[in-house]
């Protein structure tokens, strides 16, 4: 596992495999990057495979308050 900053949030992913086309793994509400497991086991000997635990999801944090497109809809 690797971990980025953005925003002050930390964004768990896991990179791994070489080759084209590359295939990025995004999960769904509730979710996180492990359900990809078997596609990254089946894929990486021939392709690049990313997946992310989006914020709050999995090993990722969870962002503190409001932000993005919901701070500016409900604005303190």
């Amino acid at each position: 596992m690797t971990v980025l900053q953005r925003d002050g949030v930390r964004l768990a992913y896991v990179a791994e495999g070489k080759g084209e086309p590359a295939f990025v793994f995004m999960h769904g509400w509730t979710c996180n990057r492990s359900y990809f497991k078997p596609q990254h086991d089946h894929f990486k000997a021939k392709h690049r495979v990313v997946s992310v635990d989006l914020r709050g999801h999995g090993e990722s944090d969870k962002p503190k308050g409001l932000t993005g497109p919901r701070k500016r809809i409900h604005p303190k």
